[in-house]
């Protein structure tokens, strides 16, 4: 299997704004009226609750707990009275309502094609004021700032979309308005985005690291795992090999990397398997931004022809020999060095053969210990006919 793992710095920038922010929160009275709304037909109007849901003494508060439910964008006006929107069923089916704050924010956005959604944190700088519910009328809230030049893209780009932030204790928010303009914060981030993509499809996409906590001591960790971007392994190993300049010596179809013996290192040859390492990898053309400095070990290779086929199989019989070679030992040798190469069906030598090429040659002098310590592994077991 080969594995591709991809790691970069990921850029993160601040900025403070004064705006509107809703935040999750378990607000069980208003979550009761939802369910309510359910279990009697899906349309009601005030009235539809009392003596359901709050006693008849309580009545006004029918009313109000519907104006409330209207100001957060839960119920919507109908032909016979209100029914829920998308909104309203999902805080009824997770119990919790997003609450309309107003007040100075700090936002961390971070810019990489890996992460889904640039916001990863948020803070109140000032204490948040809850957002006026009886004020607003019909449930239409406050106009948005959401052109103005002076909001960066990636903060628009996160406006009225519900995000889990991804550092310290994790909250459900999401930015309403961002006013008509933010202040850039100084920032010491220190974040990595890291990538990991197998051959056999499986991903895993993390964003690790730390960020500077805004009134408090210390920083806030991140570790957190990313939705796996929509693209193959294929993919990427041939944007890999293309800017490793090998592309032209895969072969697809078998799934290696052909090329001739000569010029491999000893694990490479005995392993079939080889590093391929680029100083920058690009995938813009798949929307992934650019990776520095990758290294892929164990792409298996191939022989590229069938003398190339011949002379590593030879060459691997010879590195495989650690331990004398008997006659059903030395086929069994045989058959090792040559199952990679089936394709081109390699002749290897014999024992006998092995034996006369490793023999000392005829003006060389000097005692027998000289030989190799493969040629004695040959050398011994044919003396002794085994």
């Amino acid at each position: 299997m080969v594995r591709i793992e991809l790691t970069r710095p990921v850029e993160v920038r601040a900025h403070r704004f004064a705006g509107t922010v809703a935040m999750a929160e378990p607000r069980q009275e208003l979550v009761a009226v939802l369910k309510a709304i359910t279990e009697l037909g899906g349309e009601i109007e005030a009235e539809d609750l009392v003596g359901y849901l709050v006693p008849e003494a309580f009545r006004a508060a029918a009313g109000r707990l519907l104006v409330i439910a209207l100001a957060h964008g839960l119920v919507q006006r109908a032909e016979h009275g209100l029914r829920l929107t998308e909104a309203g069923e999902l805080a009824r089916d997770l119990h919790q309502v997003m609450v309309p704050r107003d007040g100075t924010w700090q936002v961390w956005l971070a810019a990489d094609p890996l992460v889904p959604c640039p916001l990863v944190h948020l803070e109140a700088v000032h204490p948040a004021d809850a957002f006026k519910e009886l004020e607003a009328t019909g449930g239409k809230g406050r106009p948005k700032s959401i052109d103005r030049a002076d909001v960066p893209a990636e903060l628009r780009s996160c406006l009225d979309l519900d995000v889990t932030t991804l550092a310290g204790k994790k909250r459900t928010v999401r930015i309403c308005d961002a006013g008509a303009s933010t202040t850039p914060q100084p920032l010491q981030a220190e974040i990595r985005v890291e990538w990991m993509i197998d051959s056999s499809g499986t991903h895993r996409v993390q964003l690790t690291g730390s960020l500077p906590a805004h009134g408090q001591r210390g920083s806030l960790r991140i570790d957190e795992d990313l939705t796996e971007p929509q693209v193959e392994f294929e993919s990427v190993l041939d944007a890999l090999l293309d800017q490793a300049g090998v592309a032209a010596f895969w072969d697809s179809q078998a799934g290696v990397l052909r090329c001739d013996v000569e010029g491999l290192d000893a694990a490479s040859i005995q392993s079939m398997r080889r590093s391929v390492a680029v100083r920058r990898l690009n995938l813009d053309r798949l929307g992934l931004g650019v990776f520095q400095s990758v290294s892929v070990p164990d792409i298996p290779l191939g022989a590229d022809s069938p003398d190339a086929a011949q002379r590593w199989a030879t060459r691997r019989l010879l590195a495989g020999i650690q331990e004398h070679q008997t006659a059903s030992r030395f086929e069994h040798s045989l058959k090792s060095a040559a199952a990679p190469f089936e394709e081109f069906d390699p002749t290897l030598p014999s024992r006998e053969v092995l034996l006369t090429a490793l023999a000392p040659r005829p003006d060389e002098s000097g005692p027998r210990s000289a030989r190799t310590p493969t040629a004695w592994r040959l050398q011994a077991p044919a003396d002794f006919r085994i």
